[in-house]
């Protein structure tokens, strides 16, 4: 039993070396197949006028495209510093600007974009003007109606404060005088406008004498 077993083993290593060795061989057929086609082949020829004119032409575009234009940058920018200095000028400027005749006559080339950037810009000024004065008069038109206000529950009256802290306070009497009554921090005073003889007099506080009847 262990005889037929080793004769088979046997058998088996010879047929995979025979394999093998077919094997080899006819890779080495193929490779010598492939020497005999790559050693047939003719050799070429390179012209070296050719190849030179090739290479001076790729060199010239390689400069041509390194070689840097200098006269469209200054241009661009001679171009570009005038309406740069409008829109700063439209944008941080406190005054209204004087309208441009420019975009209007056509004296200097400015494009349009930029004329319609600084007529925004003086429309909106514009606009903020018109608010600020509208608000202001409103202020006014409040400070007057609580001063009638004021007017009408205290009588026939008004009182203006100074600058230096004094009250002046106009009052129309019944005799058609008008009285000035001002009271500072250091005192008051009190102006009749007029008296019997028509000569306005000053009375200082603590000390006023009232108008004798008029007949």
């Amino acid at each position: 039993m262990q005889l037929a077993m080793e004769e088979s083993e046997a058998r088996i290593e010879q047929r995979v070396e025979h394999m093998m060795d077919q094997k080899v061989q006819a890779v080495h057929k193929h490779l010598d197949a492939f020497e005999l086609r790559v050693l047939e082949r003719p050799t070429p020829t390179v012209d070296l006028t050719i190849l030179q004119k090739k290479i001076e032409n790729l060199r010239a575009d390689i400069t041509g495209l390194l070689v840097t234009p200098e006269t469209e940058p200054e241009s661009e920018s001679a171009r570009m510093a005038p309406v740069d200095n409008t829109v700063v000028t439209a944008l941080f400027s406190d005054d209204m600007l004087p309208p441009d005749s420019s975009c209007a006559t056509g004296k200097r080339p400015r494009s349009g974009r930029t004329c319609a950037i600084v007529e925004a810009e003086r429309a909106r000024k514009r606009e903020r003007q018109s608010y600020e004065v509208a608000r202001r008069a409103s202020i006014v038109d409040e400070e007057m109606r609580q001063q009638r206000a004021w007017e009408i529950g205290t009588g026939q009256s008004s009182g203006v404060r100074t600058t230096d802290g004094a009250v002046r306070v106009y009052m129309i009497t019944t005799e058609g005088a008008v009285r000035v009554d001002e009271r500072t921090t250091k005192g008051a005073e009190r102006v009749d406008g007029r008296d019997n003889d028509g000569v306005p007099h000053v009375d200082p506080a603590g000390s006023v004498k009232p108008n004798p009847p008029t007949s």
